[in-house]
């Protein structure tokens, strides 16, 4: 489980733009596998709770969002 100590650190490790890039990259990966596989809907989970599950969706639906 991850404290809060360890996601500041991590918060400073990784840029704006690098976040951006990868979910940029994220949404291609979604839409090569839509388009391969004609999948309708995303689960975003994980193993505990507070893990961002929440702001990844957003941040994918903001990225999926920006194809319209």
């Amino acid at each position: 489980m991850k404290t809060k100590k360890s996601k500041k650190k991590l918060n400073k490790l990784i840029t704006e733009f690098e976040l951006t890039q990868a979910y940029e990259n994220i949404r291609a990966n979604i839409m090569f596998s839509i388009v391969k596989s004609g999948c309708k809907k995303i689960i975003v989970t994980s193993s505990y709770e507070s893990e961002g599950k929440s702001t990844v969706a957003s941040n994918i639906a903001k990225q999926l969002s920006k194809l319209n």
